[in-house]
């Protein structure tokens, strides 16, 4: 089959970037066709309905591709999905709960994935206990929560360090913490992959994720991940390491309307505590489930059986 994708150029840095990239890299090992022209067969936009783009032919059909991470959708954005659209991919079944309240048109799951950038790795441990969190500036990813659920329980510990990764100068955060480090330049995704190895845990209490590549790309890197309840597809991989949530009012209502998976103070700390307590144990065992991760979530896989299950359906 014959697929054309567009993305909108302010994307190429985030997630719907690496994502449409991966498409690109591994599509043509699949047996079909990337075409830039407007002869395809179906044409997918991977982004947010507002930057949905497609062409003018008349025979091709139109597949907006999208991620979203609250129970809402932004205003317009229905009326953009029903005229412009045939159908539509999401890459969860969390997401397709949210659209398909919005539309009649169907929708079908297409997840993500993971290469050998983020291969498992036996971890080195030394005199510290190491935590990683990465996301901002997406305010969902909630690193004050972070930072002060670490400080309760290891505020002046020299045994435990914490790594903030962020994406953008995050000017309101002011620590004078001598164990926790922040990183802000922009690094190659097998520095990323190093970064995951070299810590112990990732700590991701995400009010809400589309997919969430993050904490699978740490789980296949052997890193266990500390995740909140309610988003994700691939929880067979994160050893019950599952914060409780409650659906409640977004934070950030202007950008995420409706409602959002709010993880529970109580039981994140309690999810530490008990990380750091079995760390070995948790440890060996998340590089032993990330052999599985790998074959299940590979990137190859993930996009043919996706795309020969479109071409199926379609007879095109």
């Amino acid at each position: 089959m014959r697929f054309s994708i567009t993305n909108a150029a302010s994307s190429v840095h985030t997630g719907y970037g690496y994502v449409t990239s991966k498409i690109m890299r591994n599509i043509l090992d699949t047996g079909h066709k990337l075409l830039i022209e407007r002869d395809a067969d179906v044409e997918f936009c991977f982004n947010l309905p507002k930057f949905f783009k497609f062409s003018d032919n008349p025979r091709s059909r139109k597949v907006g591709y999208m991620a979203w991470e609250s129970t809402e959708l932004q205003e317009g954005w229905q009326d953009i999905i029903n005229e412009k659209c045939d159908e539509i991919w999401v890459p969860s079944k969390f997401v397709k709960s949210v659209v398909e309240k919005y539309t009649d048109k169907e929708i079908y799951v297409f997840g993500h994935g993971v290469d050998s950038t983020f291969a498992p790795q036996q971890k080195e441990r030394t005199d510290k206990i190491k935590f990683l969190s990465m996301g901002h500036p997406a305010l969902r990813k909630d690193i004050p929560h972070v930072i002060d659920s670490f400080l309760e329980l290891y505020a002046g510990s020299k045994d435990h360090e914490l790594t903030i990764k962020i994406y953008e100068k995050y000017n309101n955060l002011e620590i004078n913490e001598p164990n926790i480090n922040i990183i802000e330049e922009t690094l190659p995704y097998a520095k990323l992959a190093s970064l995951m190895v070299e810590h112990d845990v990732l700590l991701y209490p995400s009010w809400g994720e589309g997919f969430g590549l993050i904490p699978l790309q740490a789980m296949a890197t052997g890193t266990p991940s500390i995740i909140t309840k309610g988003w994700a597809d691939y929880t067979e991989f994160s050893q019950g390491l599952l914060i409780s949530s409650t659906l409640e009012d977004s934070p950030w209502q202007h950008y995420h309307p409706g409602k959002q998976f709010k993880p529970d103070h109580e039981d994140f700390i309690r999810l530490i505590q008990h990380t750091v307590s079995n760390l070995d144990f948790i440890q060996k065992n998340q590089f032993e489930l990330a052999q599985g991760l790998h074959l299940k979530y590979d990137w190859k896989r993930v996009i043919k059986e996706h795309f020969d299950s479109v071409e199926a359906r379609l007879m095109v």
